[in-house]
């Protein structure tokens, strides 16, 4: 593959995954975080939840089938004109294929039932409940097509894996809805009642972030251990070093969010008060260097600003795992080199006679 195609599939995957991350993560905000302030939300503002749901279902399969494309290339070696033919063999005869196509079903799948349910007003609980289910078979559509199959299926590192992308599409994705969804909630809502509701969902959204990074950073040290095993692998290697910025940026992320949590919450919850605890204290004292009023509305402006942020570091997080996908992990390296004459696809299994 040539440098302009690399840099194109890494911008493919990049799409992906953004589209990936907000679709879950968008569901997981409507499940878990949107109950908070339901009471509050109009009939246009759940119409818009579904619509930007539905937008992503359809971004997301056109990026899927634009990844399956480049990967048909990558696998048979085959050029743009040329690669048509050989579609059917790599979806049906290569572990990609079959994993692709269950994630192209569930996509579908979703598109099907969000479209019947465009014309209610509340979403039932088994149609919640199907939206999680299904977006947690796409996580792990994810995990079986990338680097933490090259050890085997079912083994440990899928599993890893699986739960470090919820994580991430739970943080990252819910940052997204919280920035567009929420953002044109409150802006159709009287000026207490859109505070009241920014409250509560830095507060809920909180939990969620919280359990999400707590998650995150367990899964992350032990894909680090099976990938990057050793210092020198991780300051030596194009892959080790994307992932330390991957780290920077990640921080960068909490760090923000920390400040909403800790910060701008406890001032909208007490205004005027100082608060008694070390964190929040900490946050206030932070946000006061460079919030010249703390007055609720003010405040406001300054949560969807810190989540503006907060969500642009995401993308680039989401970057940096999209150009690591077209690395080989550290731990290739070690691993026997493939036969004479076979090709290896995008998750490191030889393919004979394409």
């Amino acid at each position: 593959m040539t440098h302009q195609h690399l840099l194109f599939h890494v911008l493919v995957r990049w799409l992906e995954f953004t589209a990936l991350v907000g679709l879950v993560g968008g569901l997981i905000y409507w499940q878990f975080v949107s109950p908070s302030i339901s009471q509050h939300l109009s009939i246009l503002d759940r119409r818009a939840f579904r619509h930007g749901i539905l937008l992503t279902v359809l971004f997301l399969a056109v990026t899927d089938v634009t990844d399956m494309v480049m990967r048909s290339m990558m696998i048979s070696g085959k050029s743009i004109g040329g690669v048509l033919p050989v579609i059917p063999t790599v979806l049906l005869k290569t572990h990609f294929g079959w994993v692709w196509m269950s994630r192209i079903s569930l996509i579908a799948l979703l598109a099907v039932l969000y479209l019947a349910i465009r014309g209610k007003n509340v979403m039932s609980r088994a149609d919640r409940f199907v939206s999680i289910a299904i977006a947690g078979g796409l996580c792990l559509t994810l995990s079986l097509s990338g680097h933490a199959v090259d050890l085997g299926n079912f083994r440990l590192t899928v599993l890893a894996d699986w739960i470090h992308v919820v994580a991430v599409s739970a943080w990252v994705g819910g940052l997204f809805f919280l920035r567009l969804h929420l953002r044109g909630a409150i802006d159709r809502m009287e000026e207490k009642d859109g505070v009241r509701c920014v409250s509560l969902e830095i507060e809920s959204f909180g939990r969620v972030a919280l359990t999400a990074v707590v998650t995150l950073f367990a899964g992350g040290l032990y894909n680090t251990f099976v990938h990057v095993n050793s210092a020198a692998l991780l300051a030596g290697t194009d892959y080790g070093r994307i992932l330390i910025l991957k780290w920077i940026l990640v921080t960068g992320m909490l760090g923000l969010g920390g400040l909403s949590r800790y910060g701008i919450l406890p001032l909208l919850q007490n205004p005027g008060g100082m608060p008694d605890r070390l964190l929040p204290r900490l946050g206030t004292g932070v946000l006061g260097t460079f919030v010249k009023s703390t007055k609720p509305a003010e405040l406001k402006k300054w949560f969807f600003r810190l989540i503006l942020i907060e969500s642009l570091l995401g993308l680039g997080v989401l970057a940096c795992t999209a150009w690591m996908t077209q690395l080989p992990p550290p731990h290739e390296n070690q691993r026997t080199m493939k036969p004479p004459g076979a090709t290896m696809d995008h998750s490191g299994h030889s393919m004979e006679g394409m």
